[in-house]
Parts: C-alpha cells; sequence; structure tokens
C-alpha cells in the first residue's frame, strides 16, 4: 500500500508541476544537430554521433526543467538510436555482454517505432549483435542493437 501511494504522489506531482516535463522526444527538434545537442544533456555519449532519435521518460524530469524533488528514486525509461563513425562502436560497448540473438529476451518494437518518421535515414541491413547490462543494486537494464556495418546503435536504459 505504501508502494502505491509514493507512486500516486509521484504522478501528482509531476502533473501539477508544468514546467517539470516527464517526456522528452527528439520529433520536437527539427535538427540531428539540435537532437545530439538535446541528448547530449540526458545520456552520456561515448564518441561524437553523427544522427540521434529519442523518446525519454523521467519521472524526475530533465536536465532543463528539474526543479521537482520526489523522496523516491526516479523511474525511467530512456529510448534513442545513434549513428555514429564505426571506429567509435567499442566506446558504447564498455561493461556490456553480448548475447546470442535467442538469449536476447527484450522487446525490441520500440526500436521500429523510434525511427518510423525517418525510415530512410535509419536503413540497416547487417545481422545485428546484442548487447546487455544489468544493475541489480537500482534495478536498471540497459540493452543495445548494434549494426556494425551501418554504425547504428539503437540503445534502451530503463528502471523497473
Amino acid at each position: 500500500m505504501k508502494k502505491i501511494i509514493i507512486c500516486f504522489t509521484i504522478i501528482f506531482i509531476t502533473a501539477c508541476n508544468s514546467n517539470n516535463s516527464t517526456n522528452l522526444d527528439s520529433s520536437n527538434f527539427s535538427s540531428s544537430a539540435e537532437k545530439i545537442e538535446i541528448l547530449s544533456k540526458e545520456i552520456k555519449m561515448f564518441s561524437e554521433v553523427a544522427d540521434a532519435e529519442f523518446r525519454l521518460f523521467n519521472t524526475d524530469g530533465f536536465s532543463d526543467s528539474r526543479k521537482l524533488s520526489v523522496p523516491a528514486p526516479p523511474i525511467y525509461d530512456y529510448k534513442f538510436v545513434v549513428k555514429l563513425n564505426k571506429n567509435n562502436l567499442n566506446n558504447w560497448k564498455d561493461d556490456m555482454t553480448e548475447v546470442q540473438e535467442n538469449n536476447f529476451n527484450f522487446e525490441t518494437e520500440w526500436t521500429v517505432e523510434l525511427i518510423e518518421r525517418n525510415k530512410d535515414d535509419w536503413k540497416v541491413s547487417s545481422k545485428p549483435k546484442y548487447y546487455i547490462w544489468k544493475n541489480n543494486s537500482d534495478e536498471t537494464f540497459v540493452y543495445m542493437i548494434i549494426y556494425e556495418k551501418e554504425g547504428v546503435i539503437f540503445r534502451r536504459s530503463v528502471t523497473i
């Protein structure tokens, strides 16, 4: 019951604070440079990127709007895709474990939805590689799908 009350409190306070958006979507920005700039404020960039699309959710809001202080850990779901120089792919794989596709037990429909508006900019044809990382202390999962030939990384970080 206590968890339910905390969840409702977080949702109520977040909804009442109009300066604190919990969603950030790349469709609200027109240029690749602007998308990259916004995304780089919210995630750790392991190299320069040439293009990006994203849909981010964070109960604490984002770097330009964080004013809310809730006595609970943030709940977030960051979904993004970046295009980069293939020589920099290894920078994004640190601490990640490669897994075979049949052992990759995460839904991937979000990857199609993320690039739907700009399909031509995100064409991939190579066989993807799959990576995962889990932090047991705070129930954070990170997983990636990498198309090495194209230099495209789909990445999702989520708390459960």
